[in-house]
């Protein structure tokens, strides 16, 4: 049956394709918890935009590499897309506890208020 929760933690590149492939298999229930990690160093521009978060390209003042900015900086901030309401969580890079990075916490809305 379809997945109460999903953590995604591979290739970033790949975070948009499957959370699709979710989407559009019906593998996810209603207010399924969808949790990716690292979604701004190394960073997952193809997810954030699939989720709708707002976020510009940037460089870790720390080792020089890409990496992302949410545009918005609000901690209570969620930002909703057709089917998530997202919320990022600020957290470290886990191999570089000075470079910052987020979580994604996306929650999935079968049916938006006013759909059938």
């Amino acid at each position: 049956g379809p997945f109460d929760a999903v953590l995604m933690d591979h290739w970033k590149a790949d975070y948009a394709a499957d959370l699709d492939a979710l989407v559009s298999r019906g593998l996810l229930k209603d207010d399924a918890l969808v949790v990716a990690d690292n979604v701004l160093f190394p960073g997952a521009p193809e997810l954030l935009d699939y989720l709708r978060v707002p976020f510009d390209r940037a460089e870790d003042t720390a080792s020089g590499q890409p990496c992302l900015a949410v545009a918005s900086q609000s901690d209570s901030e969620e930002w909703p897309s057709p089917h998530f309401d997202t919320r990022l969580v600020p957290s470290a890079f886990e191999y570089r506890p000075e470079t910052p990075d987020a979580l994604a916490f996306a929650t999935y809305r079968k049916k938006r208020n006013g759909d059938r």
